[in-house]
C-alpha cells in the first residue's frame, strides 16, 4: 500500500487478504488435553498465521490460539465404533466447518439455521486423530488391517476375557491327540481295580491366552 491515501483497488485487495487470512479449512494441531467422557479436546494449531503488526505495519507470523471444546471424530456408523486412547501431545488434523457448529454440538434437531453467521472459524473445527507427518506409522503390513496397542478390546470397553491364541492351542490339541492315541496304562486287571498312571504322562497345557487382545 502506498504511503499516501490508498486507492480503491488497494483497499479492496487489503480487504480480500484480511478475509482470506481469517478463513481456515484444515490445519494440523497438537492435542493439549482430551475429555474422554465428552470426547472433545483442546488443540494447539501447529501452523502460524500471518497478521499485520499494527505498530510497524509489517506482515508478521503469529501463533494461533488453542482451540477448546473440539469434537474428536472417531470412526463410527451403524452402532459400531473404533476409538483410541487419545492423549496430550498426539497429532490431529483440525477440519474446519464452513458454518457455525454451536447448535450441532448442543444436539439441535437437524437441519438447523446457525444463529452465528461466522464462517470457516477455528472454533468450528473437528479433530481427526492421525499419524504425525512425515513420520510414518511403523508395523504396517501390505494388504492387512493392523491394530497395534497394548490393550485392544473387542465387543465393548468392558471386554476382559483374553482372546485365545490359535497356534499354541492347535499345537497342544495335536499333542493331546497323539498322546491319547498312543498312551498305555500299567497294572490293568479285570474287575474294579485301579490302573497305574498313563505312560507317558499327558502333555502340559501351554499358555494360550493373548496378552493384548480382550474379548467378551
Amino acid at each position: 500500500m502506498s504511503a499516501e491515501t490508498p486507492t480503491l483497488e488497494e483497499l479492496l485487495l487489503d480487504t480480500i487478504r484480511a478475509t482470506k487470512g481469517s478463513m481456515f479449512v484444515r490445519i494440523p494441531a497438537t492435542v493439549m488435553s482430551y475429555d474422554q467422557v465428552a470426547q472433545t479436546c483442546t488443540a494447539r494449531p501447529a501452523v502460524q498465521a500471518f497478521a499485520v503488526d499494527p505498530v510497524t505495519d509489517v506482515l508478521t507470523a503469529v501463533n494461533l490460539p488453542d482451540v477448546a471444546n473440539v469434537p474428536v471424530r472417531w470412526m463410527a456408523a451403524g452402532g459400531a465404533s473404533i476409538t483410541m486412547p487419545l492423549t496430550a501431545g498426539d497429532p490431529v488434523m483440525l477440519e474446519v466447518a464452513d458454518r457455525s457448529l454451536d447448535e450441532w454440538k448442543n444436539g439441535t434437531p437437524l437441519p438447523y439455521a446457525p444463529v452465528d453467521k461466522r464462517r470457516f472459524d477455528l472454533t468450528d473445527a473437528i479433530a481427526v486423530p492421525q499419524a504425525r507427518v512425515p513420520i510414518a506409522i511403523d508395523g504396517v503390513a501390505a494388504g492387512a488391517l493392523v491394530m497395534k496397542h497394548d490393550d485392544i478390546r473387542q465387543g465393548s470397553a468392558a471386554a476382559s476375557i483374553p482372546a485365545t491364541l490359535s497356534t499354541p492351542l492347535k499345537t497342544f490339541l495335536d499333542l493331546l491327540k497323539i498322546w491319547l492315541d498312543a498312551h498305555t496304562h500299567s497294572g490293568v486287571v479285570t474287575g474294579g481295580g485301579v490302573t497305574g498312571p498313563p505312560a507317558p504322562l499327558s502333555p502340559s497345557v501351554p499358555d494360550i491366552a493373548a496378552t493384548k487382545v480382550k474379548i467378551e
